[in-house]
This record gives C-alpha cells, structure tokens and sequence, in this order.
C-alpha cells in the first residue's frame, strides 16, 4: 500500500436494540379458577351429603380421637336433602348450604385473581390452596348470620354472632386445609394441561457498523488539487498583466 494511498477510520460499533420472538406458554385463569370451583362443590357433593355423613361416617367418635376430628372436618361442609327436627335445625340445614355455595364461589373468584398468566405448577397450587382455605373461613361468616342463636344457648346473638363457633376453629381450619389440596391439586393440572401458546417480544443487542467510512489523508482531486488551470477556491486568477 502507498504512502499516498487515502485511509479510512470507522467509527467503534454502536449497539441497537432489536426485538427477538420468544416461545411462551401462558396459565388461562378463569379456566383453572372454574375446574377448582367444579372440583370443590363435587368434593363437597359427594363426600359432605346427608347418606354419607348419617350412614359411612363414624358416629361414635369423640373430640380426643385423631379420626373424630377427622370426620368432623369432613362435616363442615356437610349438607342434607331435607330439614331435620324443628326451625333450629331448618336454619342451620339453610346456614349449611349457603356456607358450602359461598365457599364454591369464592374459590372460583379467588383463584381467577391469584393465578396469572405465565405462572408454573407449583403457583396454581400454592394460590388454589390459599384460596379454598380463605373462602372456608369466610363462608364460616355467612353460616354464623344465618345459624340461629338458640343452638349456643343464646350467647352469640347480635353482632357477637361473628365470634360464634359456627365461623371458624381449628375444625374449620382443617376442613379447608384438606379440601384445598384436593382442589388445587386438579387445578394445577388443569392449568398445567391446558396453558395457550404466546409469543413475546425479548429484546437483544446487534452491532451497528456506523456510516460509510471517510478519507482522513493521501492526495485529493478536484479544484483544490492544485492541478494546472483551475484555481484553489481561496485564490483568485490576477487581473494585471
């Protein structure tokens, strides 16, 4: 290469964000929060319904017994095909179903916001979970305004009807905790079977070589090339002779 030759400087390479395609598989909410209010009120249905608990279930098993408890849990969301014995009973028979369509409701409506789009197995579970054993707790609230009174020797009436064993307790507590595994287990897989195909846009980086390089030094041509005949643009051709 000449020393004459002209040389050329490129400017450093400049990043410029691009955006690239990313395969992503999205949890439908309402989807997984109807499968966990369908499998609520069929657990609720067929384990909590008046043949069962009069005639499968134990009845001879007391509050110190592990299994009495058990069944106990199990009679919290216990509902019967008709009213027993006097208007107490009718009462609690109507407190008992309203506790188990609250409890079907909420589960339904608490699920929808807690599991959201892009979340894995493992979120669905834990927040189907939460949500059966928080809509147990609150459906226990509607029983207690609706239970009358006279089953609690009148003490709990009024107000003081929300602090009545008919709305929470470790009973209650467990029911929810055992009905919530079985509920967020089929709806984990039903937001695990049934996840939609997106597409999302990640941004990345790509090197930009810059504008087109320029001569820096060598020879030039043109009028100010000093070339016979033409006149560089800072002279001017003489007019005296």
């Amino acid at each position: 290469m000449s020393a004459d030759a002209p040389s050329y400087a490129s400017p450093p390479p400049t990043a410029h964000p691009t955006a690239h395609p990313t395969p992503d598989r999205q949890v439908r909410p309402w989807l997984t929060a109807l499968a966990a209010g369908v499998t609520a009120l069929a657990v609720i249905l067929v384990v909590a319904n008046q043949y069962v608990i009069e005639k499968v279930l134990p009845t001879d098993l007391g509050g110190e017994d592990f299994l009495g408890n058990c069944v106990g849990a199990v009679r919290v969301f216990g509902w019967r095909f008709s009213p027993r014995g006097d208007e107490d009973f009718g009462r609690f028979w109507i407190a008992g179903i309203a506790f188990d369509l609250v409890v079907v409701l909420l589960v339904v409506l608490l699920t929808a916001a807690l599991v959201g789009a892009g979340h894995g197995f493992v979120r669905v579970l834990l927040s189907t979970w939460a949500a059966v054993v928080v809509a147990t707790q609150l459906a226990g609230y509607v029983r207690a305004l609706i239970i009358d009174t006279d089953l609690y020797g009148g003490f709990f009436s009024g107000a003081n009807r929300l602090f009545s064993p008919a709305v929470s307790g470790a009973i209650t507590l467990a029911a929810g905790l055992g009905l919530g595994l079985v509920v967020a287990l089929v709806a984990a897989l039903v937001a695990h079977l049934t996840r939609r195909h997106h597409t999302s846009q990640t941004m990345g980086s790509t090197a930009y070589a810059g504008p087109p390089a320029v001569p820096t030094s060598g020879p030039t041509s043109g009028p100010t090339s000093g070339q016979p005949g033409l006149a560089k643009p800072d002279e001017r051709p003489s007019t005296w002779s």
